[in-house]
């Protein structure tokens, strides 16, 4: 059958039926064929019968199952074996109700489908007729990395293979390796290998993945083209089956693919060589990138022409498209190692200012680094290393120094503390250890300090004396510290000291606690001390706006299913403190987003209210802006400080939101009032409603019910302003954006 035209695919998908009147001219079907079935499937898509039509196929086919077949064959044609393939399946299937010794149809089904059956009963049928034409046809065609293994029996096997074995097939050997493989004849199996030529890369596989062959004969048994596919896990060994592929000059491959092979073999000598002897309209930017980076990682000059080609490039421009994300994870890492670079220089100047933590140039590798961009990619391990290794050589330079300059001056308590903080930054802990029992200090701090040398060097028993010290050192003054808390209770446990099962409880309760003392602090400035929260308009909303609280639910009754994955956090993991009692009160700095209006305030027709917080939460309260961060990202984190994982940290599909989150240790309500001081009150969160926005699907008949209730809420503090009540609605010179129109009352 001729392919069907372009044209004609593309005016029948967007039933452009006017223009393909022409299929139905009965004149044109014997010049044109697939006219007549191109027909038919018009007719169908319109709506109409296609009896009439159906009944004129068969009587050019000959009969009905060659009917059913032809119009297969269109359905095939015209939609594709992916794409709506169930169409041209469903013809086949029918044609072969009617016919079923039509090898043509059954091979089709399998094509279509991976029926094992469809394919094995074509084989049989043509294998009675002695039919080694099409035998050679069928299996030639046949895909063998779709058969499923679990669908064939032992019996199809030997047929298979009896038939590979009597029969002159010039396309059996990829099927005679299979078969030889599942009846575990490996020895024949191996013994085929030798004496033919090149296997398909599927069955080269099989026998790889069973320890059968070694890489090299693997390799060797394969096409030049598949090697490249089976060796991607292994770029070294590719690079150097690339290179003896490419010695021999039939390299199938461009110049590019070439350079970006030696990339990623880390072979940077070669991608330089190989650059500077080309010629310059074969060097794309992305050799350019291959280049430079490869120098960089070799610590050689730059080459400026090409790193200014790269800074011209404007990559920017892809940063929120998928059209070109490999080049921008060399662009990152391009990016990365640069700075590294410039931190490189430094230290060979000795020209550290401070901790390399807080040089920018540093901060922005580190920001480049946890970019979507990078995080799936291969080089971006390396370029940690890499990051890791100038962090090490920075600091210990500069800690040095530091030491240095303590010792060139008397040293007094402030520095001896210093010092043994440095020396156990160096992993010095011995030498600290030694500062520390030289000062006459038994502060929790110092407790604590001498706890974890201790422990760094192995000396559990020591460590417990020193943690269990600064543990009621921190108990007699009234403080909390989870770090104390937790290390106290990490070396009761690691020595099999049994606590006080309510002693013991006690310091749970209070190391989950004192977690939150981290996040006491407001995030907000006097200045920019507005929250929003969309809430839907029902009892509960007016109860929490009446009586002054904000509800924290509990983690089972937020709208992500992964949000404070507490289980699965904590699965596998000794040691673990922190409880999954928490709860979340979430709040935004986004005051207009339709978004939020739809999924939190019953799809606008519920309000928003704007809260100002000033000085003071309730003890056992915090509050933290929000991370947003890559799944992969999240998944890298994951072991770091857990309760970040748990509390604060969401995917990025969430950013839109700007959370700011309030969080408590089992209280499920947070009373507020606005305190004018001195007069603080230490059980309720410093805060007030500042503004109501109702939604623009707001009841209007409701909107009364709202002002008596602010009415009500201004009565009952005069010191503050009145609560501004809006109502949205959908921007005049916009109507894609909402604005708000403020209500007198």
């Amino acid at each position: 059958m001729m392919p069907i035209n372009v044209q004609i695919k593309y005016d029948l998908q967007n039933k452009r039926y006017s223009e393909l009147d022409f299929l139905f001219d009965s004149s044109r079907w014997e010049e044109n064929p697939e006219y007549l079935g191109l027909a038919y499937f018009v007719l169908q898509s319109q709506g109409n019968s296609t009896q009439e039509m159906f009944d004129q196929i068969v009587e050019k086919q000959g009969n009905q199952a060659l009917a059913y077949r032809y119009l297969g064959e269109i359905a095939e044609s015209l939609f594709g074996n992916t794409y709506n393939g169930d169409i041209a399946l469903f013809y086949y299937q029918e044609s072969l109700k009617l016919e079923t010794q039509d090898t043509i149809t059954q091979f089709k089904i399998y094509l279509l489908s991976g029926d094992w059956d469809a394919f094995i009963n074509a084989i049989k049928i043509e294998y009675q007729k002695n039919n080694i034409n099409q035998l050679n046809n069928l299996l030639c065609h046949c895909n063998i990395y779709r058969l499923n293994r679990e669908k064939i029996n032992n019996d199809d096997f030997l047929f298979l293979k009896n038939i590979c074995l009597s029969c002159d097939l010039k396309n059996s050997k990829n099927i005679l390796a299979y078969c030889y493989f599942y009846l575990n004849e490996i020895e024949s199996g191996i013994n085929l290998f030798k004496s033919e030529g090149k296997f398909n890369k599927e069955i080269v596989s099989l026998y790889f993945d069973g320890g059968l062959i070694d890489l090299d004969f693997a390799i060797d048994k394969m096409f030049d083209f598949n090697v490249v596919q089976f060796l991607e896990d292994k770029p070294k060994l590719l690079y150097e089956k690339i290179k003896l592929i490419d010695s021999k000059g039939d390299f199938g491959f461009n110049f590019e693919t070439l350079i970006k092979f030696a990339f990623n073999a880390e072979q940077y000598n070669d991608v330089i060589n190989r650059v500077n002897s080309a010629n310059d309209n074969e060097v794309t930017i992305n050799i350019k990138l291959y280049y430079v980076i490869s120098s960089l990682k070799l610590n050689l000059e730059i080459n400026n022409n090409y790193e200014d080609d790269i800074n011209k490039h404007q990559f920017s421009k892809y940063l929120l498209s998928e059209k070109a994300p490999d080049l921008l994870m060399y662009y990152f890492s391009y990016l990365i190692l640069k700075n590294l670079y410039q931190l490189e220089k430094n230290i060979t100047n000795n020209n550290l200012p401070c901790m390399i933590e807080n040089m920018g140039i540093f901060i922005d590798a580190k920001n480049y680094l946890n970019h979507d961009f990078l995080l799936s990619f291969w080089f971006r391990e390396q370029l940690i290393n890499d990051l890791n290794k100038v962090r090490e050589r920075w600091n210990s330079l500069f800690y040095t120094k530091k030491i240095e300059k303590i010792n060139d001056k008397e040293i007094n308590l402030e520095d001896k503390t210093e010092l043994s903080i440095i020396l156990m930054n160096l992993n010095k802990f011995n030498e600290a250890l030694n500062i520390l029992n030289t000062l006459d200090n038994n502060s929790m701090k110092f407790c604590h300090l001498k706890g974890l040398c201790c422990q760094s060097l192995g000396d559990e028993v020591g460590a417990h004396t020193h943690f269990k010290k600064a543990s009621e050192i921190m108990n007699d003054s009234g403080e909390r510290n989870y770090e104390v808390i937790g290390s106290y209770l990490k070396s009761s446990d690691l020595l099999g000291k049994e606590l006080d099962s309510s002693f013991r409880k006690q310091c749970i309760e209070q190391y989950n606690l004192s977690i939150i003392d981290k996040y006491s602090c407001a995030v907000l400035t006097q200045r920019y001390n507005s929250l929003y929260k969309y809430y839907p308009f029902n009892n509960f909303t007016l109860d929490s706006l009446i009586n002054g609280y904000f509800y924290l639910p509990l983690a089972e009754q937020l709208n992500d299913p992964i949000e404070m994955p507490f289980d699965k956090l904590v699965e596998n993991k000794e040691y673990v403190y922190i409880q999954p009692n928490f709860r979340i009160a979430s709040f935004s700095k986004n005051k207009n987003s339709m978004l939020m209006w739809s999924h939190y305030a019953a799809n606008h027709s519920g309000i928003m209210v704007e809260y100002a917080f000033f000085r003071e939460l309730p003890d056992g309260v915090g509050i933290a802006d929000i991370e947003y961060t890559n799944v992969l990202k999240r998944k890298e984190d994951k072991n770091k400080f857990l309760f970040n994982q748990y509390l604060l940290t969401k995917n990025s599909d969430w950013e839109y939101e700007k959370e700011i989150r309030i969080f408590s240790y089992g209280k499920d309500k947070i009373y507020y009032k606005k305190f004018n001081y001195p007069n603080i009150v230490h059980d309720k969160a410093d805060a007030c409603i500042r503004s109501i926005t109702l939604g623009y699907k707001f009841p209007d008949s409701l909107e009364k019910l709202i002002i008596n209730i602010v009415n009500g809420l201004n009565s009952n503090d005069t010191t503050q302003p009145k609560i501004v009540i809006r109502k949205a609605k959908l921007c005049e010179s916009n109507f894609f954006e909402l604005e708000y129109e403020e209500i007198n009352y």
